[in-house]
């Protein structure tokens, strides 16, 4: 007999494959309608609401068909399939014959050879149900088509209808195909089987596809009823699990069924009984957050608003406030204060907690998501100092500075974060990275990093940055001389010593024991200053770039043992002993560096290339999951997996991946540039586009997005489209100089010379002494030969702005060579060269041909065989005799013209004859002679 939802769940469920013992299961309190539902039960009226009808009130009511049938040896039949002429008849024993191959073909994992034995038989036999369900199991299964499947249960169905497997397989086949109707026609079939009242398991299961298929086609009363019989079973225990997943599945993890049970009863207005259940599905799981969930709004739907407030509160510590947390908060005191009630509840909590990270970073999105900023801006910079600028304190107070645009209070953060911990500038890289996009709207610059003021403590740490920035802006000089300054602060400051000898190894200019030279005043200087580990470490990586691993190991344990700590000195530790041939203690520093500095992405990247590189693939994935465990929110670990997914062959699983990436960092050009490899190597390019367009039309200042959708239009030839994407987005920055400055570089790229240099005039016209807009307009027009007086007075305006910047000093050599000033434009080329540890071989032809017009002509073969020598050799020349085609294809764009340039000029000026070097302003279509 059924039971209703008058009268279910008062149950303790009993674990067990087969078993009626075992561990107790969490009871679930019983439950009891209000008493004016249980009067709406017993009435004999008939709902008219299709949610309040019970299972034997929905029609149309099946009938399980009870066909007159002929059996034989354990095989029913209909009588209409047998012969005429027999009753009876045994089946065929070929057809038995092929039936037990395909019975093992099936347990060989050969599903179409079974499916071909199968339909050989039934040739033989049509009128056998075994062979029909069992062609029908073959045919079911991951990645098979559900159509033959259907005919062959319906078919067997239509042979011998008593049997629940058939009509809870049905059900289940059409509910995987949201055809309820038909699921629930046979699932009620199900329940009118012989086998129903006797085989529990296979009835547990029909149970539970048919509740799920009732609650989907909104018999909400039917559904608790028939839930209420699946708990039953379940409760009674001794159900046969083995070779029934979903069965399996439901005794060892009830608490999926407590929800949906759950979400019935509080549609039915059960709300006591939701409660309970959610309860139940908490303690079965606590770790999981939708369950939580669930019992909280439960909690707030049944007035028991104390309860609700205080677990939603716990749930914030408890899951690290992530957003869902946050957002469950919220929606508890929506009606009850609202983010204001939050904000005082979570600020009552960080007082008698004030070491609590996750309340005070769910106070600081609080108090920022309502406008209050400055408060959230000072109570993570009060903690950021109590705790020595802590990594993802830093992390997200400079989010709230780049949010607000405040580029001088996100450096000032960066430079006192470092200077609290010179061990974190690994950590905070990425940080910096953000406010150098040159897309941005106010992205710093060397001047305005030079302008922003720092306390004395913190001056070591400023002229680090300001030796990086002036790096990547080919300041040479000031970056090298930023450094020598800030290895004077005391106490040292181990980054900037780290940085300025590997400086001084890249120094084309010097020879191995000038660089060891300079070394050895580092390690002395710090000596001085009794920093044995940093001496130490030092040494090590003198010895380093002296290919002298084996030695630098024992210098960097030397530094280990002196109390040396840091990322770096650990990294270059794991590398000696690489070098040395020790891959395991590698790893093994490496390991325990993961451990120490979990947000450490430089030693994660490392195992995972050297397992990849002993073929261990297993260890490179543990890499992995040990990195995105460890730090979840890492973007780069995330790309990493969605690599190996894709490398995987699960293409669908990386883009899922990266496509969330997207969403949360649409302006990320490593995300961008995945999701276009990805794209592109599945040949849905256009599908790409498509999301960049949309992207871009709802967020036009996205500029990273506007760089890509401009580069695959050019890479396609479709240059219109190119340019119609950049003129789009000249009218929103038309008054900000860096943005027009950035658009420019973009028309250069695609080619249109012409649209560029207007926009660089604009530049100019906002901001005249807009240094890179100088230099550029005024190279362009030195390398056509044209107005070059006012292209000599931008270039001088930018060299005036930054007199040791490699390619300003480049281009007013450039342009005073074009205007035949050739001994002032040595003056400047050579300057430029001087300035420079690795000089750009452009600024050494250019001092070639500067050289070969003074009449000069070995000093300017020598420079332009260093040109040479910078862009690498020559390719060889095809082997004698080789035959056919054999040399290598010319090299594309511009570093494959200035190399064919410079064989010609130097192979003409070893023969004596005259060479062509770059025109000037008075001979724009001659051949220079000597």
């Amino acid at each position: 007999m059924r039971r209703t939802a008058t009268a279910i769940l008062g149950i303790a469920f009993v674990t067990g494959a087969g078993c009626a013992t075992g561990p107790k299961r969490p009871a679930v309190p019983a439950m009891r309608p209000p008493a004016a539902a249980a009067a709406a039960a017993a009435a004999t009226t008939r709902p008219t609401a299709k949610a309040d009808l019970t299972l034997d009130q929905i029609e149309p009511r099946p009938v399980l068909a009870t066909p007159a049938a002929s059996t034989r040896a354990g095989v029913t039949r209909p009588a209409s399939t047998a012969p005429a002429t027999q009753a009876s008849e045994r089946a065929p024993l070929e057809a038995i014959a092929l039936f037990a191959q395909g019975r093992d073909a099936m347990l060989q994992g050969q599903r179409y050879t079974a499916i071909n034995l199968f339909e050989k038989a039934i040739k033989l036999d049509p009128g056998s149900y075994e062979l029909r369900y069992w062609l029908a199991q073959a045919s079911s299964g991951a990645g098979m088509p559900q159509e033959p499947a259907l005919a062959a249960y319906e078919s067997a169905a239509a042979i011998d209808p008593d049997h629940i497997q058939v009509h809870s397989e049905l059900g289940r086949l059409y509910l995987a195909k949201n055809d309820l109707p038909k699921a629930i026609h046979h699932l009620r079939l199900a329940l009118q089987t012989t086998d129903y009242n006797v085989a529990d398991s296979a009835a547990a299961v029909g149970d539970f596809y048919l509740a799920k298929a009732l609650q989907q086609a909104g018999y909400d009363r039917a559904a608790l009823d028939t839930y209420g019989s699946l708990i039953d079973r379940l409760q009674a225990g001794g159900l046969q699990t083995r070779g029934t997943p979903e069965l399996s599945y439901l005794v060892q993890h009830p608490e999926g069924l407590f929800v949906q049970v759950g979400e019935l009863c509080e549609r039915r207005g059960f709300r006591d009984d939701g409660i309970r259940l959610y309860r139940a599905a908490v303690e079965r799981k606590p770790d999981d957050f939708s369950y939580h969930a669930h019992l909280v709004r439960a909690l707030v739907a049944a007035g028991k608003r104390d309860e609700a407030t205080r677990r939603a509160t716990e749930l914030v510590s408890k899951f690290k406030a992530s957003p869902d947390a946050l957002a469950l908060l919220k929606q508890t005191y929506a009606n009850a204060g609202g983010d204001e009630a939050v904000a005082r509840e979570l600020g009552r909590i960080y007082r008698d907690r004030p070491g609590d990270r996750t309340v005070l970073y769910a106070l600081v999105d609080v108090l920022s998501g309502t406008g209050r900023t400055e408060q959230a801006k000072q109570l993570l910079a009060d903690a950021a100092r109590t705790t020595r600028y802590e990594t993802e304190l830093v992390r997200r107070l400079f989010k709230l500075h780049d949010a607000a645009g405040d580029v001088a209070g996100a450096g000032r953060l960066l430079v006192e974060a470092l200077a609290a911990r010179p061990d974190n500038a690994r950590d905070l890289a990425p940080l910096w990275a953000q406010l150098l996009r040159p897309w941005r709207k106010n992205h710093l610059t060397v001047s305005r990093l030079q302008a922003i003021q720092v306390p004395p403590s913190a001056q070591a740490a400023k002229l680090f940055w300001v030796s990086e920035l002036a790096r990547i802006w080919n300041r040479e000089a000031l970056s090298r001389s930023s450094l020598e300054q800030a290895v004077k602060q005391v106490p040292p400051f181990p980054p900037a010593y780290r940085a300025l000898l590997g400086r001084y190894w890249q120094r084309a200019d010097w020879d191995a024991p000038q660089k060891v030279s300079a070394s050895e005043q580092l390690v002395a200087s710090v000596e001085r200053h009794g920093d044995a580990a940093l001496a130490a470490e030092l040494r090590g990586l003198t010895l380093m770039n002296q290919n002298e691993p084996a030695k630098a190991a024992v210098q960097f344990a030397a530094a280990r043992e002196a109390g040396g700590d840091s990322a770096d000195l650990r990294l270059t530790y794991a590398a000696a002993l690489q070098g040395a041939g020790e891959p395991a203690r590698s790893q093994q520093v490496l390991w325990k560096l993961t451990a120490d500095a979990p947000t450490c992405e430089e030693a994660y990247l490392r195992l995972f290339r050297e397992y990849l590189g002993q073929q261990d693939a297993e260890q490179a994935i543990r890499v992995l999951n040990a990195w995105l465990a460890n730090d979840p929110s890492s973007t780069n670990a995330k790309l990493l997996l969605a690599t190996v997914r894709t490398q995987a062959g699960q293409a669908d699983v990386a883009e899922r991946i990266l496509l969330d990436l997207f969403e949360r960092e649409p302006d990320n050009g490593d995300v961008l540039a995945s999701l276009n490899a990805l794209y592109g190597e599945t040949g849905r390019i256009e599908q790409w586009i498509g999301k960049l367009e949309a992207q871009r039309t709802a967020h036009p200042e996205n500029r990273t997005v506007v760089e890509q959708l401009v580069l695959l239009y050019a890479a396609q030839k479709r240059l219109p489209e190119a340019t119609r994407t950049l003129d789009g987005v000249r009218p929103a920055v038309a008054r900000d100089p860096d943005l027009l400055y950035y658009l420019a570089s973009l028309y250069t790229r695609i080619g249109e010379k012409q649209a560029s240099e207007q926009v660089l005039e604009q530049v100019v016209a906002l901001d005249p002494e807009h240094a890179p807009a100088c230099n550029d307009l005024g190279y362009a027009w030195a390398e056509e030969g044209r107005n070059l007086a006012r292209a000599e007075a931008l270039v001088r305006t930018a060299v005036h702005k930054e007199p040791d910047n490699q390619s300003y000093l480049d281009s007013l050599g450039w342009v005073l060579y074009k205007r035949g000033q050739y001994r002032e434009a040595r003056a400047a080329l050579e300057e430029a060269i001087g300035a420079a540890a690795l000089p750009d071989p452009v600024v050494l032809d250019h001092l070639g041909d500067t050289l070969y017009r003074l009449d000069l002509r070995g000093d300017a073969t020598a420079q332009w065989k260093r040109s040479q020598e910078r862009l690498g050799r020559a390719a060889a020349p095809a082997a004698a005799g080789a035959g056919g085609n054999d040399a290598p294809p010319p090299e594309a764009g511009e570093t494959g013209r200035l190399r064919l340039q410079l064989q010609q000029k130097i192979r003409q000026a070893e023969s004596g004859q005259p060479v062509t070097v770059a025109p000037v302003a008075s001979e724009p279509t001659k051949q220079a002679k000597n």
